[in-house]
């Protein structure tokens, strides 16, 4: 915006002019300071842009001049010799933020000054680099989905040179998405798939296929443009998939195995998406306490900051990655009659190589996460193949090799290394959580059904292994969601059996469950937005552990996994767990407690969730063949549930039945 500027009459400066004159004479004197060194003069600079935000393909023109100046010279976005003052039209061919320098001077010093000017793309959603050097010829995506896999409906970015991508703002593009935003996009994970035949800038072609991450840590917009982040967009590097991990951490956490894609942009997936930043950001705070690394130094463009030992660590991190090609070959294979054509597993950094990046040690190995999650095609009947594998901390060396969770880089030495097939994966892994089964959405109305084994290891002791296999039948019902002020955004009714019953586990395993056998009942709310109690989630189940000669339930299925699913009345079964569903009444709660045995319990509880998806409250109402109790609980990040109170007896009911009863509609 240009100011008006008022002219004023060369008369009202008379007074002042005649009055400088007189001041200038006096009686033939002179300079009573002619010995006095005269005062050096660089030249005075201006220089300015007719714009400071253009669209890309537009054009602006810069204007100079210098006072006293002997010679001027212009660098960074321009170069040459200038002249004292001038113009000068400019066309930049990319978007970005370009800085243009003059300087000019005389035989008494130099003066620099400088003008910035942005240009953006209003055709594009964002932009993204991928760097190693920068690399052309990458596949770029948005995994909106969290599932870190391109799905139909995630486009790919376009090339535009010189390791330069970008989304094209248009709706089309995103329409499997509902409601998809820059907001939404910024916030979810890039991926950057770099084949064979790829050129890097620096290191030149692409010999071995690998895979970069960028993990969102909440980096501000620009103040500029409302829809462009600082500098050249999204950058994704070898350090900005650093916090892989943490994304199968807040799935275990928020108790989320899949989204859809249609809902990459909905309550869900923000929320995870909202926990996911907040645990990178949590944990790139111990990093700058340890190492001086702030979040915009890991999320930055180290080729333009010129900082030489980032990207000296960016090729080892690069050669890792290549070298992690054998890991993935093996869970193909393991997976091979399953996988959709052309999926791949993930590997991406842990936590854990944050020591090793950052410190002073040499890098002789690093830690991965490893995983996948694919849905198959469906057979004849429907039945389609689901995987999902969630695995961290998997020692890498550089030649592709592996070795066992416990070894440490002082005693590498002394490691056996292992070459990177299926078992010695699972068995040199700190831990991992795995789903393998069959899904089905056509059998009831509405319904996924689902026949899954739920394993996982957890290695976190060396003198101690704990196993978990579980069995799960899985009824998945979304609910209608009121429409009153208040209600939940997204409501969900699951019905399932669990069991452990029958499983072999590995000699290596020292904590194991006792068999049990559960019939479950949840009904899951949840809010785009904390509801007026805080809460962002709630669930309300119902529970029974029953004997396999229990009258609560005779007979119930346990032989569903593979082929055996298909022999089961999933109509009849999943009718008949829902009349199990017991509200907080106490009248019928008696009706089932009369049919409960020895060692097997029902149990009705209320879980709350605070506004960030952290656990909250949890109220336990347990009834026995014998007993009754009601377990009021807090949840600490620290050291899980704890109980607050304690209610046995006659009075368990009261103590329990207010909060139960207020879950929300």
């Amino acid at each position: 915006m240009f100011k008006r500027l008022r002219v004023i009459p060369s008369y009202y400066f008379g007074p002042l002019v005649l009055l400088a004159s007189f001041a200038g004479c006096g009686g033939g004197g002179g300079n009573e300071n002619s010995d006095q060194e005269p005062i050096a003069r660089p030249p005075t600079v201006t220089i300015a842009s007719t714009a400071e935000t253009i669209e890309l393909g537009g054009s602006f023109t810069l204007n100079w001049s210098a006072v006293s100046s002997t010679a001027c010279e212009a660098s960074v976005g321009w170069d040459g010799n200038k002249e004292s003052s001038g113009a000068q039209s400019i066309t930049p061919t990319s978007v970005g933020t370009y800085r243009y320098v003059l300087t000019c001077s005389n035989a008494d010093g130099s003066t620099l000054k400088d003008v910035s000017v942005e240009v953006i793309d209003t055709d594009t959603l964002f932009r993204v680099k991928v760097i190693d050097g920068y690399i052309d010829g990458a596949n770029v995506f948005v995994d909106f989905n969290w599932n870190l896999r391109q799905d139909e409906g995630e486009p790919s970015a376009v090339n535009d040179g010189e390791g330069n991508y970008s989304f094209p703002k248009n709706a089309g593009e995103f329409a499997a998405i509902n409601e998809a935003s820059f907001e939404c996009a910024r916030n979810r994970i890039q991926v950057a798939e770099v084949p064979i035949g790829a050129i890097d800038q620096d290191r030149g072609l692409v010999e071995e296929a690998f895979t970069m991450f960028y993990i969102p840590g909440g980096l501000p917009l620009s103040s500029g443009n409302s829809e462009a982040l600082p500098g050249e967009g999204i950058n994704i590097s070898p350090f900005t998939g650093l916090f892989l991990d943490i994304v199968a951490e807040e799935k275990t956490r928020l108790g989320i195995e899949a989204i859809e894609l249609a809902d990459g942009c909905a309550s869900e997936a923000n929320l995870l998406a909202e926990g996911i930043i907040s645990s990178v950001k949590s944990f790139v705070q111990s990093l700058e306490s340890d190492y001086a690394i702030t979040l915009a130094a890991l999320y930055e463009d180290y080729l333009t900051s010129n900082n030489a030992e980032r990207a000296a660590k960016a090729e080892k991190i690069v050669n890792f990655l290549k070298a992690a090609d054998g890991i993935k070959q093996s869970i193909i294979t393991r997976h091979s009659s399953n996988l959709p054509e052309g999926y791949k597993p993930y590997v991406g950094l842990s936590k854990a190589a944050s020591d090793r990046l950052f410190g002073s040690q040499e890098i002789k190995l690093l830690e991965v996460s490893v995983g996948l999650y694919f849905d198959g095609q469906p057979d004849s009947e429907n039945w389609y193949p689901s995987e999902i594998l969630q695995a961290t901390e998997l020692k890498l060396l550089e030649n592709g090799q592996i070795v066992d969770f416990a070894c440490s880089l002082d005693g590498l030495e002394s490691c056996t290394s292992l070459e990177p097939d299926y078992e010695n994966i699972i068995n040199s892994l700190k831990s991992y959580v795995g789903y393998s089964g069959f899904k089905n959405e056509t059998l009831l109305s509405g319904v996924t059904v689902t026949s899954q084994i739920r394993e996982e290891i957890d290695s976190s002791a060396s003198d101690s292994v704990r196993c978990d296999s579980v069995a799960q039948l899985i009824y998945d019902e979304p609910l209608a969601v009121c429409e009153a002020i208040g209600c939940p955004s997204k409501a969900e009714y699951q019905v399932q059996i669990n069991h452990n019953l029958g499983f072999s586990y590995p000699d290596r395993c020292d904590q194991i469950n006792e068999s049990f056998l559960y019939a479950f009942i949840d009904e899951k709310h949840q809010w785009a937005q904390p509801n007026s109690d805080g809460n962002s989630r709630e669930i309300l189940s119902v529970q029974y552990s029953l004997n396999l000669n229990s009258e609560v339930y005779p007979s119930p299925p346990v032989d569903f996994l593979g082929d055996q699913v298909k022999e089961i009345d999933h109509q009849n079964v999943y009718e008949f767990i829902k009349t199990l569903f017991v509200e907080m009444d106490e009248t019928a709660i008696a009706v089932y407690a009369l049919l409960l045995k020895e060692n097997e319990f029902l149990n009705l509880a209320r879980t709350t969730f605070d506004g960030g998806g952290s656990e909250k409250e949890r109220f336990d109402y347990m009834v026995t063949d014998s007993a009754t109790s009601c377990r009021e609980q807090t949840w600490n990040s620290e050291e899980g549930w704890s109980v607050k109170a304690l209610t046995e007896g006659a009075a368990a009911f009261a103590a329990c039945a207010e909060f139960i009863s207020d879950f929300s509609p």
